[in-house]
């Protein structure tokens, strides 16, 4: 009898003991996971700041963009314009030459 209380109070404190070290391995789970999940939401956070700020260069980059479209259409124009002149006024000189306009005759 005195031999199963024995082996029953050694039982009890190994039990006892692999309880302890369950509870210290969970913590240290808990603490591990914890931390992991800190490090990812910050992480996330940072690369939410990071698309954002990349997403506003390229909006601005867009908008100047568009502004210098712009400005070459508006050139473009332009040029046409000088061109439609210059033709017509070589067309001018070029009928003027074939018809003797220079005044010479």
């Amino acid at each position: 009898m005195e031999f199963i209380l024995e082996q029953q109070a050694r039982l009890s404190v190994q039990q006892e003991k692999s309880a302890e070290r369950h509870d210290r391995e969970m913590a240290g789970i808990r603490n591990q996971l914890r931390r992991a999940v800190e490090l990812s939401v910050r992480e996330a956070r940072s690369e939410r700041r990071r698309r954002q700020e990349a997403d506003a260069r390229l909006e601005e980059a867009d908008a100047r963009q568009q502004e210098a479209d712009v400005r070459q259409q508006e050139a473009d124009v332009r040029l046409e314009a000088m061109i439609d002149r210059i033709g017509r006024k070589l067309e001018g000189l070029i009928d003027a030459l074939r018809h003797g306009g220079n005044g010479a005759h």
